[in-house]
């Protein structure tokens, strides 16, 4: 997950398409073979295919022996992250999240959080998520 916070603030809070519409412009690609996650970036705005891209790990193991963690803000909920933000690189970072404090959060195993909705009212055990903003089905 991709999260911004202002100077000001010692909160990490999600960041989605709707705030930051280049995000659009991002291509993910997942590696089961080595179990990362690929995200491709333009290098300008203008030129949207022309690209360069960086590999984050997704073995949660791995995560844990080599990144910090770091509280963060999902809707109204706050749950420790991996912070895999060092792997961000500064032309993405230009590119994608001009003049703003970008960072890249993974989610700890088990540190999931209950999902709300209507879709979620009729389990009698309630579904839980990692970042995303629902569980449509089970």
């Amino acid at each position: 997950m991709f999260a911004t916070r202002k100077s000001s603030s010692d909160i990490w809070t999600f960041a989605s398409q709707r705030g930051h519409p280049q995000m659009a412009l991002l291509h993910t690609t997942i590696d089961p073979t080595n179990n990362t996650l690929t995200i491709s970036y333009p290098t300008n705005i203008k030129s949207p295919n022309k690209r360069r891209s960086f590999t984050v790990p997704l073995d949660t193991n791995i995560a844990k022996q080599k990144y910090p963690i770091t509280n963060v803000q999902i809707w109204s909920n706050q749950l420790d992250a991996y912070d895999l933000s060092s792997r961000i690189p500064t032309e993405c970072r230009e590119v994608i999240f001009p003049k703003l404090e970008v960072g890249l959060y993974a989610m700890i195993n088990g540190n999931e959080r209950p999902a709300k909705g209507k879709c979620c009212d009729k389990y009698e055990k309630k579904p839980r998520t990692g970042f995303a903003d629902i569980v449509s089905e089970l």
